[in-house]
């Protein structure tokens, strides 16, 4: 493993782990790759920053809380202002351990606090756990975005629909005018298939008298 922030592929079971101690920094990424993970070292705040950056960012990020370039508070503020990053799994690893400094993670939107010293057996249980939970918060998030891809689908013919009351055509702005089953196609998945009613078939469509019969005779 060397102290570089590109990316390993394949991107499986990607964790990020930022310090720039570099005992703390390889304590950490031997742990963890031992354990079949797929871990990216950056040397400072900065560097991961740029790891976040990526296409295939980790879900599961160990942060030093003092960093030069960019502290692990910060970048951790930094990663919960980032919409695609909402599912992210942060933790900060630190030797601060007063009530004052875990609120302040906590404010940050750190989920977990690491105190050093710890066992390796601590850090990778607690990745798999925060592996878990990202996960899961990956799963729910795309999940919603189809809920609300569908109920923008069914919305879309609702509302006041100005309709001619004689050619029931339908007005689309101000001066244009669709046959409805133009505008229902446009504004929906839906496409039509002409056929004729039983009522239209007997107006439009009167049976033709059978071939030498005449109307009156006996």
């Amino acid at each position: 493993m060397t102290d570089q922030h590109e990316a390993i592929w394949p991107p499986v079971d990607r964790i990020l782990v930022a310090d720039d101690d570099r005992t703390m920094r390889m304590t950490l990424v031997h742990s963890l790759a031992k354990e079949g993970f797929d871990v990216i070292a950056a040397v400072d705040g900065t560097a991961a920053r740029e790891v976040m950056l990526s296409n295939a960012p980790p879900q599961v990020l160990l942060l030093d809380w003092t960093m030069p370039g960019m502290t692990g508070i910060e970048l951790c503020r930094w990663v919960r202002e980032q919409p695609a990053l909402s599912s992210c799994y942060v933790a900060l690893v630190t030797a601060r351990d007063s009530t004052e400094d875990l609120v302040e993670g906590l404010s940050a939107g750190a989920d977990d606090f690491i105190r050093k010293p710890f066992r390796s057996a601590e850090i990778v249980a607690r990745v798999r756990a925060g592996r878990r939970l990202a996960q899961l918060q990956s799963n729910l998030a795309s999940r919603l975005a189809e809920l609300e891809l569908a109920l923008a689908e069914v919305r879309q013919l609702r509302g006041l629909i100005p309709i001619c009351a004689h050619c029931h055509s339908i007005r689309s702005g101000q001066e244009h005018w669709l046959k409805l089953e133009s505008y229902i196609e446009q504004h929906s998945a839906a496409t039509f298939s002409h056929s004729v009613c039983d009522s239209c078939m007997e107006k439009y469509y009167p049976e033709e008298p059978e071939e030498g019969f005449e109307e009156g005779a006996a």
